[in-house]
């Protein structure tokens, strides 16, 4: 008889079971709880981010805020005359053709830089 344990013992290791066992159905709810949380937190996160981006590319959709003097079509005039008309206005040059003045400007000797 001493295999045997008595009721008394039997109560009690059936309630320490039914504990560990109420223990991890605890456990596993908190866990559930926890990892709800933490996808809302998430989702927030990432509604905020888009918000931002979105918020971000409306601003990058500006317009230019530059003005042309003279837009360059080439139905007015062409290209090579609006090229004659700003040097003329910027340096002064006057009666030199285009080849010859794009070919001035290429050599080495007439750039302002350090092109040897």
């Amino acid at each position: 008889m001493s295999d045997e344990k008595t009721l008394d013992e039997l109560k009690a290791e059936l309630e320490s079971l039914k504990k560990a066992n109420l223990e991890r159905e605890i456990a596993k709810e908190k866990a559930k709880v926890k990892e709800a949380e933490e996808l809302e937190k998430n989702k927030e996160a990432e509604e905020l981010r888009e918000k931002i981006r979105t918020e971000l590319m409306q601003e990058m959709k500006g317009t230019s805020t530059v003005e042309k003097d003279e837009p360059e079509t080439l139905s007015s005039k062409p290209r090579y005359q609006y090229f004659l008309n700003k040097i003329e206005e910027k340096y002064g040059i006057k009666h030199e053709s285009y080849e010859d003045l794009a070919r001035r400007i290429s050599t080495p000797g007439n750039f302002k830089g350090e092109r040897k």
